[in-house]
This record gives C-alpha cells, sequence and structure tokens, in this order.
C-alpha cells in the first residue's frame, strides 16, 4: 500500500499528514523546527527522515511521497540542495519528493490560481502575499529578521531580550515581564548581558519563544502591551500598499487570510480591525492543518 506524506514545517512547528492509500489522513504535530540553518541541509532532511521513522516504523519503506513547505526554501537552489541531502537518507531514496516554502504553501491552500485575495502569515516570521484578480501573486517582506519580518515572533521576542537587558542596566524597574524572561534564561547567563547577546545571536526560537510572555501580559501590564502593539502595527501596515491605485481590482471587500499563531491572535485581529473599515476586508483565519493539507494533496500527485 502507498504512503503519502504532506509536511508543514515552520519557525517552531512541524506538522504532518500521513495518509495510506485512500484511507483518511492521520494528523501530528510536533515542537520541533525543520528549517535549515547555516545551510546544514542534511539536519533538516535527516530530521525529518527521523521523525517519519518513529510515525511510521517498519512502514517507512511504503512511502510513495513527500511534499513539505518549510520555512526558509524560496529559493530553487535551496529546495534542490534539500532534495539532494534527502536522497542521501535511507527513508528517501525511492521517495518522489517535493519542497516549497510554507508561506507559498499556505498561499496555494487558501487561493485558487488567479483568485483575488491577501494572505497574511505571522508566527516566527512575517510575509504578506497579494493576488489581485486573474494576476500572480506578489510578495511584500518576508526578506528574513534583519530587514523584514515585521511583527513576527522573532522580533517580538528580541524587543522582550532588549527590554530585559534595559532593566539589568537599571533603566527601568523589575517587573513581571522580566521575571518571566528571567526565568526562561539559562541560570548561569541571567545577569551576563553579553552571554545573552550571544544567546540570542545563535538561536532565533529560543528568541521567538519569549513572544507568548509578552503577549499574555499585554493586557495588563504597559510594557509589554506596548512593545506588542507596536510590532503588530508594523506587521498591519504591510497590508496597505495594497491598497494603492491599480494594484487590486478594487471590488472590495477583500479576503484577507490569516495564517500563523501571530497572525490570528486576537490583539493582531483587533489592529486589524480598528486599521481598516469593514467594505475594506473581511477577515478569514486559516485553520493550522490546511497548509498540511495542500502538502498531501500535492505528495498524491507526484
Amino acid at each position: 500500500m502507498s504512503i503519502y506524506v504532506g509536511v508543514e514545517g515552520g519557525g517552531t512547528k512541524t506538522r504532518i499528514l500521513i495518509q495510506r492509500g485512500d484511507a483518511a489522513p492521520s494528523y501530528h504535530e510536533f515542537e520541533v523546527s525543520l528549517k535549515v540553518r547555516d545551510n546544514d541541509w542534511s539536519a533538516s532532511s535527516d530530521a525529518l527522515g527521523t521523525v517519519l521513522t518513529e510515525l511510521l516504523g517498519k512502514d517507512i519503506s511504503q512511502v510513495t511521497a513527500v511534499a513539505v513547505g518549510l520555512s526558509g526554501m524560496s529559493r530553487t537552489e535551496d529546495q534542490d540542495a534539500w532534495k539532494s541531502s534527502a536522497r542521501a537518507n535511507p527513508a528517501f531514496t525511492n521517495v518522489n519528493l517535493h519542497i516549497e516554502t510554507d508561506a507559498t504553501l499556505t498561499l496555494s491552500a487558501v487561493l485558487g490560481e488567479s483568485e483575488e485575495g491577501i494572505v497574511l502569515i505571522a508566527g516566527t516570521g512575517s510575509v504578506l502575499f497579494f493576488q489581485p484578480h486573474g494576476g500572480a501573486p506578489r510578495r511584500i517582506g518576508g526578506w528574513g529578521s534583519l530587514l523584514s519580518d515585521e511583527g513576527s515572533g522573532y522580533r517580538i521576542g528580541l524587543r522582550v531580550l532588549s527590554y530585559y537587558i534595559r532593566v539589568l542596566d537599571g533603566v527601568y524597574p523589575p517587573d513581571e515581564l522580566s521575571q518571566g524572561i528571567l526565568l526562561r534564561l539559562p541560570e548561569e547567563i541571567r545577569e551576563n548581558r553579553m552571554e545573552i547577546v550571544k544567546l540570542a545571536e545563535r538561536d532565533s526560537a529560543f528568541v521567538s519563544s519569549l513572544a507568548p510572555i509578552a503577549f499574555e501580559l499585554s493586557q495588563q501590564l504597559a510594557p509589554a502591551h506596548d512593545l506588542v502593539y507596536e510590532e503588530l502595527i508594523e506587521l498591519a501596515m504591510l497590508v496597505f500598499p495594497v491598497f494603492a491605485a491599480n494594484v487590486m481590482s478594487g471590488k472590495k471587500p477583500y479576503k484577507l487570510f490569516l495564517s500563523g499563531s501571530i497572525a490570528k491572535h486576537p490583539i493582531m485581529i483587533d489592529v486589524l480591525q480598528n486599521g481598516f473599515e469593514e467594505t475594506d476586508i473581511t477577515l478569514i483565519p486559516v485553520e493550522d492543518h490546511l497548509p498540511c493539507l495542500k502538502a498531501l494533496e500535492i505528495a498524491r500527485w507526484l
């Protein structure tokens, strides 16, 4: 019996759908990232091979096709490098493979070809796609944390760490936000500013993991409120260029699909509802499993 696998790998989570023949697919979610770091393609593909082997056991040999949407994999040369590395793993030797970025996978999951709409994706990173009626999709943002990723978990996490450093410097008094950060830091570096900086430079997933602290305290603590809203307003600003003349059809309201934990967060929805008229956009949260379902559909085509 042929087994088909659809995978959606974000910056911090991996979602997998496995279908045996025409049976109903089984859904699996892991708090692990398959994102390629420092061009280590094998670390990513091997991690996926390990996860699939654990899920399937001896049935791994029956896998016919695997389609993957993976964070950061927008370049063709990177996709080819990932597939080449994967084929060195026994789990993928005779398997048909497809890989693209998780963002384009989400885009194709919610918008049909030439269908008009906007897709805002924000979790660990962020990006916006818009597709005019009858036209090709176009992209705003999503070029990495140095010059982009507005409103992402990473950017909010950086703000959180920066705030904590200011507390250590004596600029701000200790509060619930700084205490929450302190408890997340390794005990041996909690007051060592340079070691905290080094940790932030080498571990983007750790930085992103700090964002929920700010969200949890944002309604009761002014510093947390301010840093969250400032980033989310920047994220909402990605949508405004879509309303420039001759960009879309003008047939409003446009569908605005929201994907990722931050894009769908109640605070982000509040920011968007306050920033746009109901006659401009219709907000549509995307179910978490939907991109993974699209990946499974692609796998069955391979």
